[in-house]
C-alpha cells in the first residue's frame, strides 16, 4: 500500500515524463543520432517515440484497478512470482541507475563544453550530486514540484526562440 504522501495526481504524472526526456539530452542528441544513424534518423526517433508510448500503456494497464494499492516492486510479484518479479525489479533498478549515472555524465559534458573545458571532472560531480540529493531529500513531491518548474520554464523558452528565428526564414 502506498502512502498518500507519495502519491501525485494523475495530472502531475506528465511532468516528471517530460523532464526525464526533455532535460540534458535533447541539447546532445542530435549530434549522436546523425553519427550513427545519418539520414535516416527519423526512423528511429518514430520508432522509440512508440515504443514508449507502448511501454508506457502497458504500465498503465498493469497499474489499473485490478491491482488496487500495488506498487510496481510487489506487482512484478505478484503477477510474475518471486524470482522472476526480483530479476524484472532489479532490471528496473538497473535501468533507473544508469539513467541517473548517464543523465550525471552529460551534464559534467555540458560544463566542460560550454564554460570550463580543463575543468576536474571530481569536485563537479560531488557538486551535482548535492544538489540531486538536496532535491530528492525533500520527497518525492518536492521532485514533482521542480519538474513542473523545469517544465514551465523550458516551455515558456521555446516561443522567444521561435520568434527569434521568424526573421530568418525566407521563401
Amino acid at each position: 500500500e502506498i502512502s498518500g504522501k507519495y502519491m501525485i495526481s494523475p495530472y502531475f504524472v506528465m511532468f516528471p515524463l517530460y523532464v526525464s526526456m526533455v532535460g540534458a539530452g535533447i541539447i546532445t542528441f542530435q549530434t549522436k543520432l546523425m553519427e550513427h544513424a545519418g539520414y535516416n534518423a527519423w526512423i528511429s526517433v518514430v520508432l522509440t517515440g512508440t515504443s514508449i508510448h507502448l511501454i508506457l500503456w502497458m504500465m498503465y494497464r498493469l497499474l489499473s484497478s485490478r491491482h488496487d494499492g500495488q506498487e510496481i516492486i510487489s506487482l512484478n510479484h505478484t503477477l510474475f512470482g518471486k524470482i522472476a518479479g526480483n530479476v524484472i525489479n532489479s532490471a528496473v533498478i538497473l535501468y533507473f541507475v544508469f539513467g541517473a549515472f548517464l543523465k550525471l555524465k552529460i551534464y559534467i559534458e555540458i560544463v566542460q563544453v560550454w564554460f570550463f573545458p580543463v575543468m576536474n571532472v571530481l569536485p563537479l560531480s560531488i557538486c551535482i550530486a548535492l544538489l540531486l540529493y538536496y532535491a530528492v531529500s525533500g520527497g518525492f513531491r518536492s521532485v514533482i514540484g521542480v519538474s513542473a518548474w523545469a517544465t514551465f520554464f523550458s516551455l515558456v523558452s521555446v516561443f522567444p526562440e521561435v520568434l527569434l528565428s521568424l526573421p530568418l526564414l525566407h521563401p
